[in-house]
């Protein structure tokens, strides 16, 4: 089984991920926390650093960044929205993209699946699991069993309903 894991999307490159489970031929795929959801509203909760982050870190070439960047945090914002740095989460939620699969000569949304994962980190024991919705909010919470210094998941997304996940710590 090929597992793609992956984190901090940030919002942006969101429609990457089924390009590259596909690339990857990947059986399941984990973003590790940081989805960057946002939606045109979202930019009026961002706080000074989050919004100079988005800039920093935009597509946008160097000098404008560095244009914008020596403004005020209202002109963030303002930037952020006209500039769509928000990513393209909005994009999915309009049904304008979709994460796909493709399967032979069809293609399918969700591919149901059940997957044991244990992952050593030092803050193993400490660790949360979710299921999320598309929208990124938790759903439901995941068992997480300590065993030999790692953290040790067990997912079926057929009865969670999820293809996205979150790890966390308390």
């Amino acid at each position: 089984m090929k597992i793609l894991l992956i984190s901090d999307t940030h919002g942006t490159n969101i429609d990457r991920i089924s390009a590259y489970a596909a690339e990857l031929d990947a059986d399941l795929c984990i973003h590790a926390g940081d989805f960057g959801f946002y939606d045109a509203t979202s930019a009026d909760a961002l706080s000074q650093r989050e919004l100079y982050l988005l800039i920093e870190h935009s597509p946008l070439p160097d000098d404008e960044k560095a244009s914008l960047l020596k403004e005020n945090a209202r002109s963030w914002k303002e930037a952020v929205i006209r500039k769509r740095l928000l990513g393209n989460f909005p994009d999915f939620l309009a049904d304008k993209m979709r994460f796909l699969k493709n399967i032979g000569n069809t293609t399918a949304v969700i591919q149901t699946g059940k997957f044991t994962v244990a992952l050593k980190n030092k803050n193993a024991s400490d660790l949360k699991a979710y299921a999320l919705s598309m929208s990124g909010e938790r759903i439901a919470q995941i068992p997480v069993r300590f065993e030999n210094n790692k953290a040790v998941i067990f997912l079926d997304t057929a009865k969670t309903s999820a293809v996205f996940f979150e790890l966390a710590t308390m």
